[in-house]
């Protein structure tokens, strides 16, 4: 799994100078073109501050389609990944508050690389492979999945999201290195996740 340099608004507060808030009330969702869009102005408004890395990996990078991820610790927050991308590859990643557009987190991949690194067509074929039960494969060939995330020894981090999928037996998560999990457990070690959490 790779480990990318992430800058959080904390971090970018603290330089600032100025208190970080979180848990406020959700509003409606923003749509994803509004998050594209959220995604590039906020970057542009940090770029100045971020380290120079950040601005070669943003540029001539194109906003890709928007990843909408479910907070499975937060259940009132939710966010968006945007992918900036050279062609199918991507070198730097943006979250955003799903409901707000304000920045969370960024991320700059020294390699570009496929994300997310787990589709979620290729989540379903692994999902279908790890079940038995006829009901569960019927289900998991058809059901929607969804991008859900909570920090977890599985993941520790928010730009590592899992597919969910609820099968009669219970939930599979599938995550970006491509295993398949029954539960998420509790983290060894605390952290991850973006500011608020």
């Amino acid at each position: 799994m790779a480990h990318w340099p992430v800058w959080t608004v904390a971090a970018l507060a603290g330089m600032w100078g100025v208190a970080v808030s979180g848990g406020e009330a959700q509003t409606p969702q923003l749509t994803p073109g509004q998050a594209q869009t959220a995604a590039r102005s906020e970057l542009l408004a940090r770029l100045p501050i971020l380290p120079p890395a950040y601005g070669r990996a943003f540029r001539g990078a194109l906003a890709g389609d928007p990843l909408h991820v479910d907070r499975l610790d937060a259940s009132e927050r939710s966010y968006y990944v945007v992918p900036f991308c050279h062609g199918p590859l991507t070198s730097l990643l943006v979250m955003i508050d799903a409901s707000t557009g304000r920045f969370l987190e960024a991320s700059y991949l020294q390699t570009p690389a496929a994300y997310p690194h787990v589709s979620e067509d290729k989540a379903r074929r692994l999902v279908l492979a790890s079940v038995s039960e006829p009901r569960d494969k019927n289900v998991a060939g058809r059901a929607a999945a969804l991008l859900v995330w909570r920090p977890c020894e599985q993941s520790q981090s928010a730009f590592e999201p899992f597919w969910r999928f609820a099968l009669p037996s219970g939930d599979r998560y599938v995550d970006q290195t491509g295993g398949v999990h029954r539960a998420l457990t509790e983290p060894r070690l605390k952290g991850g996740g973006p500011p608020g959490a």
